[in-house]
Order: structure tokens, then sequence, then C-alpha cells
């Protein structure tokens, strides 16, 4: 199996996307680079975006990445996989321009789960073109409080159906 890790990130400033890698690989998966640094971290693409007459640096900054990030990519074979670095929601546009056949993952999903306390619920699997394909969403566990509430209905439910059975008697 062959996975691309794909886009704008900078493994100094979020070295997560490397940690990734160093796992893919020791599974042994074949892990590629596609990687043009954006050369901004989170509070100045933040403050860029606060500041609607800046948004043009970012753009023409993110053009010339993508162009990079482009042609690095044709020079690749055709991954099975393509992951998609932190803060990659930009690059998934491109992602998908170029990968068209290709499953995405976005590195969001991999954060929320394992700093978040999400869980990745499976909702619908099904094949495609002989590939199985799996649908799934994040879920939050329930807090303590929903947990007492939904005990003490479902006690109550079995003291009833007890009752009635009680009474049929």
């Amino acid at each position: 199996m062959r996975a691309l890790l794909f886009g704008t990130y900078d493994t100094s400033l979020h070295p997560r996307i490397a940690t990734i890698a160093e796992g893919l690989r020791a599974h042994g998966i074949d892990v590629a680079e596609c990687n043009a640094p954006l050369g901004l971290d989170t509070a100045a693409r933040v403050e860029i975006l606060a500041r609607p007459w800046r948004v043009p640096v970012l753009l023409a900054r993110l053009a010339r990445r993508w162009t990079a990030l482009a042609r690095a990519a044709r020079r690749l074979p055709a991954p099975d996989v393509v992951l998609i670095g932190y803060l990659g929601h930009f690059d998934v546009h491109l992602a998908r321009l170029l990968f068209r056949r290709t499953p995405l993952v976005l590195d969001h999903l991999i954060g929320a789960v394992e700093r978040r306390g999400y869980t990745l619920v499976p909702l619908e699997l099904y094949w495609k073109a002989g590939r199985a394909k799996l649908l799934v969403g994040l879920a939050k566990g329930k807090k303590q409080h929903d947990k007492r509430a939904t005990d003490k209905d479902r006690d109550w439910q079995r003291d009833k159906s007890r009752i009635m059975k009680a009474m049929r008697r």
C-alpha cells in the first residue's frame, strides 16, 4: 500500500504529521511526501484572515505553494490513500483535483480523536469499484449526568415491565 503525505504543513511547527509518517512506515506502508510549507503558523493565518486587505497576500502565497505541490504530485506514482497534513483545509481542494479517485484522509479527524476525546464511529460500509469505503463520523461520549439519566430510564423501564408482568398473573 502506498500513502502520500500531502499539503502545505510544516513539520517543525506541527511534528504530528512526521509521527504519523513514522507509524505508517513502521507498519510496512510505503510513504511518500509531497509537501510545500506555507511558512505561516496558525496565529499568522488568523491574523491575515482578521484583516481582509491582507488576504491577497495569503492567496498569492497559497497559489505558489499549490503550483509546487501540483508539479511534485505529477512526478510521484499514484497513491492508494492521500493524507492531508495538519491545517490542510485549504489543501483539500487541490487534493480533490489532483487525486480524483483516491481516498483522502484529513489530519483534523486524527487530531480530534487524539486530543479532544472524540471517537471515530463507522456509519456506513459499502463497496465501490472493488474497494471498501467507510463513512465515518466523529462522536463525543456522554457526560456523567447524561449516563445517570439513561441508567435511571433503563431501570424504570425494567421495573415497569416487571410490574406489568406481575399484574397479568
